[in-house]
């Protein structure tokens, strides 16, 4: 099974440049005009048009995860940085996150005891966190339950959450961690493009 992953990096534009490279109109730029922070609002501006390219027709679900009957999908960003995930063949989630400095009080918080032990440095924290995230992500539940409850590292090579098996795969990519789960045991190969 192959999995399609999108990357577009906003910190290299000004905002204009992004709108004109995607030849947005003033009525699909007009909702993110009102987001404050630049960063945020780029961001967005970013995953609408992902979305509206690479996904076309789509809803937001009741507990806020987007659907469509094309494909399934799904976005994360993380300073800067927006990813779009795409699968034909199964539920998907993804978290990115930037790799940076952490306290220990939320590695305790997020990680149970065997996480915690793994979670070393920087980068096994946020390669936990990430796959967690996506997993959530990947149920469309939210997260309903003490993070330390979802499982970060496999069981016999799986993940059980919600009494469902989730097979994750997680990657680095500059300084951002990565991580993408399907819903079941299938293997993938995830395939990345930049836009």
């Amino acid at each position: 099974m192959k999995i399609d992953l999108f990357i577009f990096n906003s910190n290299k534009f000004k905002e204009e440049e992004i709108i004109n490279r995607f030849q947005l109109r003033d009525d699909e730029i007009l909702p993110f005009k009102k987001i404050v922070n630049e960063e945020v609002r780029k961001e967005k501006i970013v995953s609408y048009y992902l979305k509206k390219k690479l996904v076309g027709k789509y809803h937001i679900g009741e507990k806020g995860k987007p659907l469509s009957d094309n494909c399934y999908f799904n976005v994360s960003h993380s300073r800067g940085y927006v990813m779009l995930a795409k699968c034909e063949e199964c539920p998907i989630g993804l978290d990115v996150e930037l790799i940076r400095p952490v306290d220990d009080l939320l590695k305790q918080y997020v990680c149970n005891p065997e996480e915690y032990k793994y979670a070393k440095d920087y980068q096994k924290f946020y390669e936990i966190w990430t796959v967690k995230e996506s997993i959530v992500k990947c149920t469309g539940e939210g997260i309903d339950i003490h993070p330390n409850k979802i499982p970060a590292l496999p069981t016999n090579g799986k993940r059980i959450f919600l009494y469902d098996s989730f097979n994750t795969k997680t990657c680095k990519y500059e300084n951002l961690m990565i991580a993408v789960t399907i819903k079941g045991n299938a293997d993938f190969e995830i395939k990345s493009y930049l836009v």
